[in-house]
């Protein structure tokens, strides 16, 4: 499987997925990365079998969280390894899962994530999010709005950041299908800006 398929097919963006729709999902993985830990959410991993993570953003300081974007990148990367299904989500699917999304999108591709104007590709688009409703699609790049408002680190210091810590995940040798969570533990970053 590509990165491309993998990106459409097995990522899902969401608000804060209800208890069910997790079940549902076939997620391998469930990212958080709003400011908020919901129990309820990781109760109903635990009872499945599903990998929870999370890595809070703020949205309401002048720094999103560039170690908590690290973090949700490492998973992501690890999901699309192993061709897993993942739900990456925040409080409203709004602005910061979608930042991640677009982020991880740029990491593998050097390229911003732009949506196309087309219906099927709205439509293709609209298919990724879980509680679409929250969603503004004509909103064209959330990790570019951020970088325009200072929550972030300047163009181009976040696409070298970016670069650089998919050079990273590249020399590292990962621990085969992460089935102990020490496989995390022995993970350490040096990517500076």
């Amino acid at each position: 499987m590509k990165f491309q398929e993998w990106f459409d097919k097995k990522l899902k963006v969401s608000r804060y997925p209800m208890p069910e729709e997790i079940k549902k999902s076939g997620a391998k993985y469930v990212i958080n990365v709003s400011c908020e830990y919901i129990s309820s959410c990781q109760k109903i991993c635990m009872e499945n079998g599903i990998k929870y993570f999370w890595f809070p953003m703020d949205e309401v300081s002048g720094d999103i969280g560039l170690n908590s974007i690290f973090g949700a990148l490492q998973i992501l990367w690890i999901a699309e390894r192993e061709k897993a299904n993942v739900i990456l989500h925040c409080h409203a699917g709004a602005n910061r899962s979608p930042t991640v999304m677009e982020a991880y999108y740029f990491m593998r591709t050097k390229k911003h994530y732009a949506r196309e104007e087309s219906q099927e590709s709205k439509e293709r688009f609209k298919k990724m999010f879980i509680g679409s409703e929250n969603f503004d699609f004509n909103n064209n790049n959330r990790l570019l709005n951020n970088i325009e408002a200072g929550h972030l680190p300047s163009k181009n210091k976040m696409e070298s950041f970016l670069k650089k810590t998919e050079e990273w995940f590249l020399k590292q040798e990962w621990e085969n299908d992460f089935k102990t969570e020490s496989g995390l533990n022995n993970v350490k970053c040096d990517v500076r800006l």
